[in-house]
């Protein structure tokens, strides 16, 4: 479990030599600090008097466990104050994603309080943005110390009356986050969600598919699956025909999407008798979820008609997910696990038969 550091110690430390910075963070629980950060938190600290307490409880690199969301600064303050700040060390770095970064966390900080600051600090472009109400940014130059000194930014952390937590990990609950686009129907489709960053980075890596063929992803079960699928799916209707295939039975979440929404979802049985019996209609974008359920004799009829409809097929399912089989074949995903890569895309050339 991470544990606050003191920035000012730190620093001292990290003016005696970088390991010596570098173990007094991993003795708190951080032991993946870029070199970068480390400048980044020196010059911050610099920028502030030296008897701002807020520095002697900072939360550093913190990852929210199953959302691999990370926060570079976090302090905690009395009266539920919770402080966030960004670095960033590139003078060229976009301000849109600055941005759009500080909106993401605002996002998952705004569940555990409503006395909330966001804020990025640019250590090459010396720079301080601030993130406002409207979601809109305010910057001042940190060369100008008296403008400095005005914002909210400096006054926030220099009155602030820091708290260590019990436990940052509680506090920090990630199932609030995961949306369940099947169980929270009202949620997922209004878009009041966040992709969590590693989902955002497995639907990039779909969405960056052109070409038709079968590609197979190993996702973790529990990190967000489903929201991502579901959203990909609801950006891909817009353009493509997309089918949603359930290996298994549909729940009452997906037969509430295909009768009130017009959703193309299938279950199992019903997919590969359309296919045997050469009624299935047209779709451009086909994926088969909890595909490490998928028997070998499905899946190679499943290759056979991707053959014959030039058509992009996605097999999603997590290969930890054992499951006993009538068949002693076992599934598909057993067949080819030693392909697998943990969320990457892997097109796949040859079935088994």
């Amino acid at each position: 479990m991470l544990k606050p550091a003191n920035l000012q110690a730190l620093v001292s430390q990290l003016n005696h030599s970088n390991a010596d910075a570098r173990q007094y963070l991993a003795n708190l629980g951080n032991t993946t600090i870029r070199q970068q950060e480390l400048v980044g938190i020196e010059k911050l600290v610099h920028l502030l008097p030296v008897e701002t307490s807020a520095l002697q409880a900072v939360y550093v690199g913190y990852s929210v466990p199953k959302l691999s969301k990370e926060f570079d600064l976090l302090l905690f303050g009395a009266n539920n104050q919770i402080i966030n700040v960004e670095l960033k060390s590139d003078a060229h770095y976009a301000v849109e994603k600055v941005r759009k970064q500080l909106v993401n966390h605002k996002y998952y900080l705004m569940n555990m309080s409503d006395n909330l600051s966001l804020y990025t600090y640019n250590s090459d472009a010396n720079r301080v943005y601030t993130l406002q109400d409207d979601d809109t940014l305010e910057s001042v130059s940190t060369t100008d110390k008296e403008a400095l000194s005005s914002t909210k930014f400096y006054q926030d952390i220099i009155t602030c009356q820091p708290i260590t937590l019990p436990s940052i990990d509680q506090a920090f609950n990630p199932d609030q986050y995961l949306v369940s686009p099947l169980a929270q129907l009202t949620t997922f489709l209004s878009g009041q969600y966040h992709l969590p960053h590693h989902q955002q980075l497995i639907q990039s890596n779909i969405l960056a598919v052109k070409h038709s063929g079968i590609f197979a992803m190993n996702i973790a079960s529990s990190t967000g699956k489903n929201l991502m699928l579901y959203d990909t799916v609801k950006l891909l209707q817009t353009s493509h025909r997309v089918l949603i295939v359930q290996i298994g039975s549909l729940n009452s979440g997906q037969s509430y999407l295909r009768r009130i929404y017009g959703w193309q979802i299938l279950p199992e049985r019903q997919f590969f008798k359309k296919i045997k019996n050469n009624r299935l209609a047209h779709f451009d974008v086909i994926f088969i979820d909890d595909a490490q359920r998928l028997s070998v004799k499905h899946a190679n009829l499943l290759m056979k008609h991707q053959v014959n409809q030039h058509l992009r097929v996605y097999l999603l399912g997590d290969v930890n997910q054992k499951e006993r089989q009538k068949s002693q074949r076992g599934t598909f995903f057993e067949s080819i696990n030693q392909q697998l890569v943990a969320n990457q895309v892997i097109e796949l050339q040859v079935l088994n038969k």
